[in-house]
């Protein structure tokens, strides 16, 4: 199993070979869900208790907007592996992947554009801020990458991370604090002006 995600009493599960289970009684009972994939799915993110978006391998990307009953493909215009996709709002949201891919969509994922990362590294996770600073945002990933941008990922600037370890999750509750997760327990907190 590679992520899992809750809205309301909703629970969301995804995994290898197009694998998806959704509970509605916060994880009690689970139903197996039709993908119609076969892709790995690495990455669930709804917007509200109908909208949501998986990403996978093979630039999969794709959407539902009737509770994770019917998912519908996207075309990502890549064909590197996605491992994570985060939503600020209903129509902004934010995808990455292998060899430092980074997507965006301004339009709920009818069109998704490549942003230049500055790194080949797999990006792992990706989130950005709420509210009044939905601009600013972090990717992590292999070998201590982490990168920053405060213009909505049009421009993505390396930070030094002090490590090697591979980062698999990165938070962040404000504009300049970000905290990231990897391999061999490590834990990085970031503050930055």
């Amino acid at each position: 199993l590679n992520d899992v995600y809750s809205v309301g009493t909703r629970v969301f599960i995804v995994g290898d070979g197009g694998f998806m289970r959704r509970s509605y009684n916060n994880g009690n009972v689970y139903t197996t869900l039709n993908t119609g994939t076969t892709q790995n799915l690495n990455s669930v993110h709804f917007i509200d208790t109908l909208t949501g978006y998986v990403v996978g391998n093979g630039g999969l990307i794709m959407f539902t907007s009737d509770k994770g009953n019917n998912w519908t493909t996207q075309t990502s215009g890549t064909t590197e592996n996605l491992m994570a996709v985060n939503f600020v709002d209903a129509t902004t949201g934010y995808a990455c992947g292998a060899n430092g891919t980074i997507l965006k969509t301004t339009d709920g994922g009818a069109n998704w554009s490549a942003q230049t990362s500055g790194t080949t590294e797999q990006l792992n996770a990706i989130q950005f801020s709420a509210g009044a600073n939905i601009t600013h945002g972090y990717a992590v990933g292999n070998n201590g990458v982490i990168l920053r941008t405060i213009d909505g990922g049009a421009t993505w600037s390396t930070l030094v991370s002090g490590t090697t370890a591979n980062l698999n999750g990165v938070g962040t509750n404000g504009a300049n604090v970000a905290t990231a997760v990897g391999d061999g327990g490590v834990i990085l907190r970031k503050s930055t002006n």
